[in-house]
C-alpha cells in the first residue's frame, strides 16, 4: 500500500523532472519510481497466493495476474498517448497514474481487511475434514 500510495505522488515529480529533459534527473526519476514499483510488486507474489485457497491458487493467482496484465498492461501506453494527444501536457498522465495508484491502495486495503475471515474459514473446514477423516 505504501509503494502505491508512493508512486501516486511520485507522479507528479517524475513528469516534471522528465520535462527538464535533463539526463540525470529522467535517470534519477526513473529510479525512484522503480524502487515504489518494487515495493509493490516485490509482496505482489506472496498477496496472491494469500488471496485464494490451496485447491485453486494456481490458476485464482493465474488469471487474475495474467488478464490484469493484459488489460490494463497493454491500454496504459494508448491511454497515455491519448492523454497527451488531448491536453498537450504530461499532468494529465500524473493524474492517471494517481487514479491507478489509488485504485490499487485502496483493493489491497480491502483484501487485507478480509483477509482473517477468509482464513478463519479455510482452516474451520480442513481441520473439519481431518477430523472426518481420522
Amino acid at each position: 500500500m505504501a509503494g502505491a500510495a508512493l508512486l501516486g505522488l511520485w507522479a507528479f515529480l517524475l513528469f516534471w523532472l522528465v520535462n527538464t529533459k535533463s539526463f540525470a534527473l529522467i535517470v534519477i526519476a526513473l529510479c525512484i519510481a522503480q524502487f515504489f514499483l518494487g515495493m509493490m510488486y516485490g509482496p505482489q507474489a506472496a498477496l496472491f497466493a494469500e488471496m485464494f485457497s490451496a485447491r485453486v491458487r494456481y490458476s485464482g493467482a493465474s488469471i487474475g495476474y495474467q488478464g490484469a496484465s493484459v488489460f490494463a498492461g497493454g491500454l496504459a501506453p494508448i491511454i497515455m498517448v491519448s492523454l497527451l494527444e488531448s491536453t498537450g501536457t504530461s499532468l494529465s498522465v500524473s493524474f492517471y497514474i494517481l487514479a491507478m495508484a489509488t485504485i490499487t491502495f485502496v483493493s489491497v486495503y480491502l483484501i487485507t481487511a478480509t483477509y482473517g475471515d477468509e482464513m478463519t474459514r479455510d482452516q474451520a473446514g480442513v481441520s473439519e475434514e481431518v477430523a472426518a477423516t481420522t
